[in-house]
């Protein structure tokens, strides 16, 4: 406690009746009670923040391993997806190969008709 407040917590103490070495003593005990209220506030400040601080950090943690997961899942799906749509590339490539052939044949064939039936006809 400030000297001000000291030296008028011992003019109260006198005037209630207390003999100036009581004033004093109890003044002192006053002080040393409100230091070390005050330490005992801030240690267990500090310890409560630090039970936060390590239980916020337990949750990052825990927040952080669910990300991974979930990253993980998507690449897997996601190569799966890509899997799936080379398959389809492929069928779609082996379809249109397919039809060109298909194509190729009926053209030769409609052409080869025509050239033959040009030849029979004078």
């Amino acid at each position: 406690m400030p000297i001000t407040e000291e030296r008028q917590t011992i003019q109260e103490l006198r005037a209630a009746g207390f003999s100036e070495e009581q004033a004093l003593l109890l003044a002192a005990k006053l002080e040393a009670t409100a230091q070390a209220t005050s330490q005992d506030l801030k240690g267990f400040i500090k310890a409560e923040l630090g039970k936060l601080m390590a239980e916020l950090d337990k949750r990052f943690a825990d927040v952080d391993q669910r990300f991974v997961e979930l990253e993980a899942r998507f690449e897997t799906r996601l190569a799966g997806m890509e899997a799936r749509l080379a398959g389809m590339e492929a069928r779609f490539e082996h379809a249109l190969r397919v039809q060109l052939a298909a194509i190729l044949t009926a053209f030769v064939g409609v052409t080869g008709l025509a050239v033959a039936l040009i030849k029979l006809l004078p």
